[in-house]
């Protein structure tokens, strides 16, 4: 096997472990996703719970104070909903900034990784009389691409 030959498989082994790599980090990325909509759902049922008790509690006063205890269930309702459309709208706004900024990375990402793999396919055609020359061209690109995108294990 030449040397050539030898880098090459080593590279392609190398582009595969990315490539797992890439495909891993989406995924937590969707599960944390996931998880930040489990979390408000979680707090909305909480606050529904508690605005169904609030409004049982204000249906037992309200027999004992019954002129008093309509503004009240009014005020009580008005902040409840507020509370709820501002939680609501401040969690779809982190929500969106947060698919943007992973649309944004993987898509910087993507972009530089498919430039290293023709980078790496001129390599794999190259004549052993430029080889040499590609060879130190390809790995300062990978390795700054790998730097920049260093990942825990």
């Amino acid at each position: 096997m030449s040397a050539k030959d030898a880098y090459v498989q080593k590279m392609e082994a190398k582009l595969k472990e990315f490539g797992a790599k890439f495909d891993h980090l989406k995924a937590e990325a969707q599960e944390k996703i996931a998880d930040a909509r489990i979390k408000v759902n979680d707090k909305m049922n909480e606050g529904k719970a508690k605005a169904e008790g609030a409004i049982a509690d204000a249906k037992v006063k309200a027999d004992e104070m019954k002129g008093r205890a309509d503004q009240k269930m009014s005020d009580k309702k008005a902040e409840m909903k507020s509370d709820t459309a501002q939680s609501k709208s401040q969690f779809d706004a982190k929500l969106e900034q947060g698919k943007a900024k992973v649309r944004e990375m993987s898509a910087a990402t993507r972009a530089e990784y498919e430039s290293l793999v023709g980078k790496f396919n001129e390599l794999k055609a190259a004549g052993e009389d430029n080889f040499e020359a590609l060879k130190g061209t390809f790995e300062k690109g990978w390795n700054d691409f790998t730097r920049k995108n260093e990942y825990p294990s």
